[in-house]
Protein backbone atom coordinates (compact mmCIF):
# COMPACT_ATOMS: atom_id res chain seq x y z
CA UNK A 1 0.00 0.00 0.00
CA UNK A 2 0.95 3.61 -0.48
CA UNK A 3 1.10 4.21 3.26
CA UNK A 4 3.72 1.40 3.50
CA UNK A 5 5.80 3.02 0.78
CA UNK A 6 5.58 6.48 2.32
CA UNK A 7 6.66 5.04 5.68
CA UNK A 8 10.06 4.32 4.09
CA UNK A 9 10.49 7.91 2.97
CA UNK A 10 12.90 9.47 5.45
CA UNK A 11 13.73 12.51 3.32
CA UNK A 12 11.46 15.51 3.43
CA UNK A 13 9.47 16.12 0.27
CA UNK A 14 7.65 19.39 -0.49
CA UNK A 15 4.73 19.24 -2.87
CA UNK A 16 3.12 22.42 -4.25
CA UNK A 17 -0.41 22.52 -5.65
CA UNK A 18 -1.28 26.07 -6.57
CA UNK A 19 -0.63 28.21 -3.50
CA UNK A 20 -0.77 25.23 -1.15
CA UNK A 21 2.50 23.83 0.16
CA UNK A 22 2.52 20.31 1.61
CA UNK A 23 5.45 18.92 3.63
CA UNK A 24 5.72 15.12 3.51
CA UNK A 25 8.32 14.66 6.20
CA UNK A 26 8.93 11.86 8.69
CA UNK A 27 6.15 13.10 10.99
CA UNK A 28 3.69 12.70 8.15
CA UNK A 29 4.01 8.93 8.09
CA UNK A 30 2.69 8.67 11.65
CA UNK A 31 -0.66 10.13 10.63
CA UNK A 32 -3.67 7.92 9.84
CA UNK A 33 -4.12 7.25 6.15
CA UNK A 34 -7.27 9.40 5.98
CA UNK A 35 -5.44 12.39 7.44
CA UNK A 36 -2.68 11.99 4.91
CA UNK A 37 -5.23 12.30 2.13
CA UNK A 38 -6.83 15.37 3.78
CA UNK A 39 -3.47 17.16 3.86
CA UNK A 40 -3.82 17.49 0.12
CA UNK A 41 -7.34 18.94 0.55
CA UNK A 42 -9.00 15.91 -0.95
CA UNK A 43 -10.33 12.52 0.03
CA UNK A 44 -8.57 10.98 -2.95
CA UNK A 45 -5.25 9.18 -2.91
CA UNK A 46 -2.18 11.31 -3.72
CA UNK A 47 -1.48 11.69 -7.42
CA UNK A 48 1.00 9.62 -9.42
CA UNK A 49 3.33 12.62 -9.57
CA UNK A 50 3.58 12.72 -5.77
CA UNK A 51 4.16 8.98 -5.63
CA UNK A 52 6.92 9.29 -8.23
CA UNK A 53 8.59 12.10 -6.28
CA UNK A 54 8.47 10.07 -3.09
CA UNK A 55 9.78 6.96 -4.85
CA UNK A 56 12.67 8.96 -6.33
CA UNK A 57 13.53 10.33 -2.90
CA UNK A 58 13.47 6.85 -1.39
CA UNK A 59 15.75 5.46 -4.10
CA UNK A 60 18.15 8.38 -3.68
CA UNK A 61 18.28 7.80 0.06
CA UNK A 62 18.83 4.05 -0.32
CA UNK A 63 21.57 4.70 -2.88
CA UNK A 64 23.39 6.88 -0.36
CA UNK A 65 23.09 4.10 2.23
CA UNK A 66 24.52 1.52 -0.20
CA UNK A 67 27.40 3.82 -1.15
CA UNK A 68 28.13 4.50 2.53
CA UNK A 69 28.17 0.79 3.36
CA UNK A 70 30.46 0.09 0.39
CA UNK A 71 32.92 2.80 1.45
CA UNK A 72 32.88 1.58 5.06
CA UNK A 73 33.57 -1.97 3.87
CA UNK A 74 36.56 -0.81 1.82
CA UNK A 75 37.97 1.01 4.82
CA UNK A 76 37.57 -2.05 7.05
CA UNK A 77 39.10 -4.37 4.44
CA UNK A 78 42.03 -1.99 3.98
CA UNK A 79 42.64 -1.80 7.72
CA UNK A 80 42.49 -5.58 8.11
CA UNK A 81 44.80 -6.07 5.12
CA UNK A 82 47.28 -3.61 6.53
CA UNK A 83 47.24 -5.43 9.85
CA UNK A 84 47.80 -8.77 8.17
CA UNK A 85 50.74 -7.46 6.20
CA UNK A 86 52.46 -5.26 8.77
CA UNK A 87 51.58 -7.28 11.82
CA UNK A 88 52.16 -10.69 10.34
CA UNK A 89 53.73 -13.38 12.51
CA UNK A 90 56.70 -14.15 10.29
CA UNK A 91 58.27 -17.58 10.41
CA UNK A 92 61.87 -18.40 9.57
CA UNK A 93 63.95 -21.54 9.29
CA UNK A 94 67.55 -22.65 8.82
CA UNK A 95 69.17 -25.98 7.99
CA UNK A 96 72.38 -26.49 9.92
CA UNK A 97 75.28 -28.38 8.33
CA UNK A 98 79.06 -28.44 8.30
CA UNK A 99 78.93 -27.80 4.55
CA UNK A 100 77.74 -24.27 5.27
CA UNK A 101 80.86 -23.34 7.24
CA UNK A 102 83.82 -21.63 5.55
CA UNK A 103 85.97 -23.56 5.17
CA UNK A 104 83.60 -26.51 5.06
CA UNK A 105 83.65 -28.80 8.06
CA UNK A 106 83.41 -32.58 7.74
CA UNK A 107 80.86 -33.37 10.39
CA UNK A 108 78.11 -35.94 10.72
CA UNK A 109 76.16 -33.52 12.87
CA UNK A 110 73.23 -31.64 11.46
CA UNK A 111 70.36 -29.61 12.74
CA UNK A 112 67.50 -27.25 12.12
CA UNK A 113 66.46 -23.90 13.54
CA UNK A 114 63.07 -22.23 13.45
CA UNK A 115 61.97 -18.74 14.46
CA UNK A 116 58.50 -17.26 14.86
CA UNK A 117 57.89 -13.60 15.52
CA UNK A 118 55.45 -12.52 18.21
CA UNK A 119 54.26 -9.10 19.30
CA UNK A 120 57.09 -8.48 21.77
CA UNK A 121 59.51 -11.34 21.12
CA UNK A 122 60.81 -13.86 18.62
CA UNK A 123 60.36 -17.47 19.71
CA UNK A 124 62.94 -19.94 18.44
CA UNK A 125 63.92 -23.59 18.56
CA UNK A 126 67.11 -25.42 17.53
CA UNK A 127 67.25 -29.19 17.17
CA UNK A 128 70.71 -30.76 16.77
CA UNK A 129 71.57 -34.38 16.04
CA UNK A 130 75.05 -35.88 16.27
CA UNK A 131 76.34 -33.55 18.98
CA UNK A 132 76.10 -34.04 22.72
CA UNK A 133 78.17 -31.05 23.82
CA UNK A 134 78.52 -27.57 22.36
CA UNK A 135 80.49 -24.52 23.46
CA UNK A 136 78.35 -21.89 21.80
CA UNK A 137 75.22 -21.24 19.80
CA UNK A 138 74.74 -17.80 18.34
CA UNK A 139 72.64 -15.90 15.88
CA UNK A 140 74.98 -13.92 13.65
CA UNK A 141 74.55 -10.91 11.42
CA UNK A 142 75.94 -11.73 8.00
CA UNK A 143 75.74 -14.09 5.05
CA UNK A 144 78.06 -15.76 2.56
CA UNK A 145 79.79 -12.50 1.65
CA UNK A 146 80.02 -10.74 5.03
CA UNK A 147 82.01 -11.25 8.20
CA UNK A 148 79.48 -12.56 10.68
CA UNK A 149 79.16 -10.87 14.03
CA UNK A 150 77.16 -12.40 16.91
CA UNK A 151 73.98 -10.52 17.70
CA UNK A 152 72.19 -12.99 20.02
CA UNK A 153 73.71 -15.53 22.40
CA UNK A 154 71.18 -18.33 21.98
CA UNK A 155 72.57 -20.46 24.81
CA UNK A 156 72.19 -17.56 27.22
CA UNK A 157 68.50 -17.13 26.41
CA UNK A 158 67.57 -20.80 25.98
CA UNK A 159 66.36 -23.90 27.69
CA UNK A 160 68.84 -26.63 26.70
CA UNK A 161 68.13 -30.32 27.06
CA UNK A 162 69.76 -33.49 25.79
CA UNK A 163 67.87 -35.94 23.60
CA UNK A 164 68.64 -39.50 22.54
CA UNK A 165 70.14 -38.18 19.31
CA UNK A 166 71.60 -34.83 20.33
CA UNK A 167 70.44 -31.53 21.78
CA UNK A 168 67.27 -29.47 21.85
CA UNK A 169 67.22 -25.75 22.62
CA UNK A 170 64.38 -23.26 22.68
CA UNK A 171 63.76 -19.79 23.97
CA UNK A 172 62.73 -16.30 22.99
CA UNK A 173 64.53 -13.18 21.85
CA UNK A 174 63.63 -9.74 23.19
CA UNK A 175 65.21 -6.36 22.37
CA UNK A 176 67.34 -6.57 25.52
CA UNK A 177 69.00 -9.74 24.18
CA UNK A 178 70.38 -8.01 21.10
CA UNK A 179 74.11 -7.32 21.13
CA UNK A 180 76.97 -6.31 18.88
CA UNK A 181 75.82 -4.31 15.83
CA UNK A 182 72.17 -4.86 16.80
CA UNK A 183 72.47 -3.64 20.37
CA UNK A 184 69.89 -0.98 21.23
CA UNK A 185 67.81 -1.75 18.15
CA UNK A 186 64.29 -3.11 17.90
CA UNK A 187 63.01 -6.53 16.96
CA UNK A 188 61.64 -4.97 13.77
CA UNK A 189 65.22 -4.12 12.82
CA UNK A 190 66.25 -7.70 13.50
CA UNK A 191 63.34 -9.08 11.47
CA UNK A 192 64.30 -6.77 8.62
CA UNK A 193 67.72 -8.44 8.53
CA UNK A 194 66.16 -11.89 8.77
CA UNK A 195 63.75 -11.07 5.95
CA UNK A 196 66.75 -10.21 3.78
CA UNK A 197 68.62 -13.45 4.65
CA UNK A 198 71.26 -11.46 6.51
CA UNK A 199 71.42 -13.65 9.62
CA UNK A 200 72.59 -17.19 10.31
CA UNK A 201 72.82 -19.65 13.16
CA UNK A 202 76.24 -21.04 14.08
CA UNK A 203 76.90 -23.89 16.51
CA UNK A 204 80.36 -23.96 18.09
CA UNK A 205 82.10 -26.99 19.56
CA UNK A 206 85.40 -27.73 21.29
CA UNK A 207 86.81 -29.32 18.13
CA UNK A 208 85.54 -26.51 15.93
CA UNK A 209 85.58 -23.24 17.93
CA UNK A 210 84.77 -21.25 14.80
CA UNK A 211 81.66 -23.30 14.15
CA UNK A 212 80.88 -26.93 13.33
CA UNK A 213 77.45 -26.56 11.76
CA UNK A 214 75.68 -23.46 10.53
CA UNK A 215 72.74 -22.39 8.45
CA UNK A 216 71.36 -19.27 6.81
CA UNK A 217 68.07 -18.05 8.28
CA UNK A 218 65.39 -17.73 5.60
CA UNK A 219 61.89 -16.36 5.65
CA UNK A 220 59.35 -19.14 5.24
CA UNK A 221 57.00 -18.22 2.41
CA UNK A 222 53.24 -18.99 2.54
CA UNK A 223 52.19 -22.37 1.22
CA UNK A 224 51.20 -22.37 -2.45
CA UNK A 225 47.49 -23.35 -2.45
CA UNK A 226 47.74 -24.84 -5.97
CA UNK A 227 50.62 -27.21 -5.48
CA UNK A 228 50.38 -27.40 -1.67
CA UNK A 229 54.12 -26.95 -1.44
CA UNK A 230 56.14 -24.36 0.41
CA UNK A 231 58.10 -21.84 -1.64
CA UNK A 232 61.60 -21.33 -0.27
CA UNK A 233 64.60 -19.24 -1.18
CA UNK A 234 67.38 -20.46 -3.44
CA UNK A 235 69.99 -22.92 -2.27
CA UNK A 236 71.60 -22.39 1.12
CA UNK A 237 74.63 -20.14 0.87
CA UNK A 238 77.91 -20.90 2.55
CA UNK A 239 78.65 -18.77 5.57
CA UNK A 240 81.71 -16.82 6.52
CA UNK A 241 83.44 -18.50 9.44
CA UNK A 242 83.67 -16.41 12.60
CA UNK A 243 86.93 -16.53 14.48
Amino acid sequence: MFVTTIALCLNRITWREGDKKTDCGPSWVTMPLSHQYEIFGTKQRPTKDIKAAIFTSIMRYLSLIVIGIALASLIVIGAVGSTLVNGAKEKYKAKLSGKNEIPKVKSTAKGSASFKSKKESINWKVNITGLSNITGANLYLGNNSLNGKPIVNLIKVSNLSKTTTGLLMNGLITPSDLQGPMQGKTLEALKSQMNSSQTFVNILTKDHPGGEIAGLVKLRQPTNPTTNTTITSNSTANLTQVR
